[in-house]
Order: C-alpha cells, then structure tokens, then sequence
C-alpha cells in the first residue's frame, strides 16, 4: 500500500494503481505479476517507483494522506481503498492542495510534511 499511494499521490498515476491492483483482485490468475517488483524491461513498477528521485517523506506522506482519507470514509479499511476509488481523490487532493498552497508559499512539499506528522 506504501508504494501505491505513493505512485497515486507524488507520481499523480492512479490509474495505473487502480489496474495494478484490478489483476491483484484476481488471484488466482497464474500468469499475473506483481508490477511493484518487477522492472521497467520487464513492464512493471519498480524502476518507476523505487529510484534515485524517490524521497522517504514523499512516500511518508502519501501513505498518510491515504490513511487520513481511508479513516474518513470506509473508517480506516485499506481492503475498502480500490474499492471506493480513495486512489482517485488522493491524486486529486495533490492537485488542489498544490494550485491553493501556491499562492500562499514556495515550498509546498515540505509544509505538507510537516502538517501531516
């Protein structure tokens, strides 16, 4: 879930968490992968999510925010998470929460690190 929210939240690809997470709801589907651990060559997530731009307070914070989102709407089950498209509306709160903060201050990441703990 870490890296999900992560690629949802700071990468702004929902979608592509949302399809990802379609094949993993399938299960018993033999020929399916987890994309987070495999690489780029091999058309997964790894190298796309786990790299020299990637910070730990950006994955913190996107986890976070998801929990926030989660506790307020399906009461904290992360089961309830692609279910109810919580995905979506953590992509969709960078965009606002970015374009509102901008106005007001320069350095949005680190404001809204610091809000979140």
């Amino acid at each position: 879930m870490f890296a999900y929210a992560y690629l949802a939240y700071e990468l702004q690809q929902p979608a592509t968490v949302l399809k990802n997470s379609h094949n993993l709801m399938k299960g018993n589907n033999k020929e399916f992968k987890e994309l987070l651990f495999l690489s780029h060559q091999e058309e997964g997530l790894y190298d796309l999510v786990f790299n020299d731009k990637t910070q730990f307070e950006d994955m913190l914070c996107s986890i976070y925010l998801l929990r926030l989102l989660a506790e307020s709407t399906t009461r904290g089950d992360f089961g309830q998470v692609f279910a109810t498209h919580l995905i979506y509306r953590l992509a969709l709160f960078k965009l606002i929460f970015s374009k509102e903060s901008h106005k007001h201050c320069t350095h949005i990441h680190l404001y809204l690190f610091s809000f979140v703990l």
